[in-house]
């Protein structure tokens, strides 16, 4: 169990934001078939989480810089400062509009490119994932670890976007598409492969600090990364199925 300032900050901001981002979810539930459309509901959803999570993080740490993610963007962050956050206000952005409750809010602490502490909270599920650089992962204050198991013909893969799942099946693994998924929440991918849900996560942008608070929770619950010869992907696994890429 994690208990530090930092940590209880990050965990409080999302927990008030995420007030609102379930009660909109719930609205967004009953405008799917309205003529009205959600786009504008959703627009001003995104705005008001961004507002409450940013209140919070000034009020108790103003001197650290906040910079917000949203998917899809291509812009880089990588400040040379000491330390700020990146705020992603909701990691599943789709889903959430078309009223599917794969999404998740998340907070990262950073020292440069240095990845200090993260928060990621699943609103639907009410699963709070939090780590600190060398003290491990947890949910909802229980430690987590990464899946143990080692037969890649019966584990799940979870892609970062559709558009890679044909050229990795060609190169890795099994042509049996029954263990392979597209389910639209970055954040939530790498929480749910850092407590063993999933047991690996495909991307070609492992790299990006955008993904920061994912990372660190998948890395401080055993998780490593592998990177496949002659290709872009990155494998974030078990250390077990990680032989499996490189063997």
């Amino acid at each position: 169990m994690l208990k530090s300032s930092n940590i209880h900050i990050m965990s409080n901001a999302l927990l008030k934001a995420s007030k609102v981002l379930r009660r909109d979810f719930n609205e967004l539930e009953m405008l799917q078939n309205s003529k009205i459309g959600t786009e504008n509901f959703v627009d001003s959803s995104l705005r008001t989480i961004k507002e409450l999570i940013y209140a919070d993080l000034v009020k108790a740490r103003p001197e650290i810089d906040i910079y917000y993610v949203e998917e899809g963007s291509s812009k880089p962050i990588i400040p040379n400062i000491d330390n700020y956050f990146i705020v992603t206000p909701v990691s599943g952005i789709k889903n959430f509009s078309k009223g599917l409750s794969y999404f998740a809010t998340s907070i990262a602490l950073l020292n440069k490119n240095d990845i200090l502490a993260s928060v990621i909270y699943d609103p639907i599920k009410d699963e709070m994932f939090v780590s600190e650089k060398g003290k491990g992962a947890f949910i909802n204050n229980s430690r987590i670890r990464v899946s143990s198991n080692k037969d890649i013909t019966k584990s799940v893969f979870v892609f970062e976007r559709a558009s890679l799942i044909q050229g990795f099946i060609d190169k890795n693994i099994t042509s049996d598409n029954n263990n392979i998924r597209v389910l639209g929440s970055n954040c939530l991918d790498l929480a749910n492969t850092a407590s063993g849900r999933i047991d690996g996560y495909i991307s070609d942008k492992l790299n990006d600090s955008k993904l920061s608070a994912g990372l660190l929770i998948l890395r401080e619950s055993g998780g490593i990364k592998v990177n496949l010869n002659g290709s872009k992907y990155g494998v974030m696994t078990n250390n077990l199925l990680a032989e499996s890429f490189t063997g």
